[in-house]
């Protein structure tokens, strides 16, 4: 899902409904705010971003559960990185974050 597509007000419904959120470093893990304290966030970012902390602040003043993962940058198209994400690697995070009931 894009919330960028999405009228704010879309956006906060559906992040409030969200049990976990899983996003790409940015201004939109900010949405974080408007989550449950009972949900958790895992950020997925480069490693030159994770010690950045901007979001562990705020997940730990609304009690979200916050994961920060640095992903390996493959390759660079010009000033792009590419980077390529195996579920297989996400998927202790996620049961981590999501146990099943």
């Amino acid at each position: 899902m894009s919330p960028d597509t999405m009228p704010f007000r879309a956006q906060l419904a559906m992040v409030r409904q969200s049990r976990v959120l899983i996003g790409f470093h940015g201004a939109a893990m900010a949405h974080l705010l408007f989550m449950h304290p009972d949900a958790s966030v895992l950020e997925l970012t480069l490693p030159r971003f994770a010690g950045r902390t901007n979001y562990v602040a705020m997940a730990r003043g609304t009690g979200v559960t916050f994961l920060m993962h640095a992903l390996d940058a493959r390759s660079e198209e010009g000033d792009t990185e590419v980077v390529t994400v195996s579920p297989s690697d996400l998927l202790p995070l996620l049961e981590y974050l999501a146990p099943r009931e």
